[in-house]
């Protein structure tokens, strides 16, 4: 092989074995290392070389029952012992890997409820108030009692409300043709739908308003207890369908 001086290209090489031996050559670098002060230092920066890693989104659904059939069937061969599935939210849980040697987990599907907006605090006109009951709420005996309150209501601006702090008192038709005073029950007990549809959902405690001019509010009034309520809902859903299922582990 010719001599070439270090740095320079050859002006001429005699093929390409010989040129692609100049770079390898050429690129050699000694890198040494010392320690000063206690930390060690290098003479030329070092790069990992970082293997190709390929990865998948998660699949995403919106029902407990789809979730529940994936982990069953496992038609992507998961291995179910280095899984966990997660309770993320009152209506959301996903299967996720544990951690590889990079401490990172991968998450295989993850299904979150599809809810209505229900719209607490906010002051509705009765019509509105009415459509929410049926359409955000699951039957119980309070839904169906302040709907017949609600639905008798006498609307129009002269609309009496007297407010103890705890029940109201307000104009509503008793009869075809009569009008009366009646006393709205304080707090109500409802089921809104806040998580999947499959289960049942959890009993809580709200506040009713009404203003003049027949303006309906409800008020959350559970501090937040029916978020405990539906995680455990959905624990127990998912622990007893996929008790057949070994090595699944189910947290939150």
């Amino acid at each position: 092989m010719p001599e070439y001086a270090k740095g320079t290209a050859p002006e001429k090489c005699s093929g390409l074995k010989e040129a692609l031996q100049y770079v390898v050559e050429n690129s050699k670098r000694d890198v040494k290392t010392f320690t000063y002060d206690g930390k060690i230092y290098a003479t030329e920066p070092l790069t990992a070389v970082a293997k190709v890693e390929y990865s998948t989104e998660p699949l995403k659904i919106t029902t407990l029952n789809g979730f529940i059939d994936y982990v069953k069937e496992n038609r992507d061969g998961i291995e179910l012992l280095e899984t966990l599935v997660q309770i993320t939210g009152p209506s959301s849980v996903r299967l996720i890997s544990i951690p590889d040697d990079r401490y990172r987990r991968a998450c295989y599907i993850d299904s979150n409820a599809e809810l209505p907006q229900i719209p607490f605090g906010r002051w509705l006109d009765i019509e509105n108030f009415m459509i929410t009951l049926q359409s955000s709420f699951a039957p119980s005996d309070d839904r169906e009692t302040l709907m017949r309150y609600v639905g008798n209501l006498k609307e129009d601006e002269s609309i009496q409300v007297t407010d103890d702090g705890v029940s109201q008192k307000i104009v509503a038709r008793t009869g075809v043709s009569t009008v009366d005073t009646v006393i709205l029950p304080n707090p109500v007990k409802l089921r809104p739908f806040r998580t999947f549809q499959e289960l049942n959902q959890p009993e809580s405690e709200f506040v009713l308003r009404i203003r003049k001019g027949g303006e309906i509010a409800l008020f959350e009034a559970d501090g937040g207890a029916w978020k405990v309520s539906c995680r455990a809902l959905v624990k127990d859903a998912l622990v007893n369908a996929l008790k057949i299922v070994d090595g699944v582990c189910v947290i939150g």
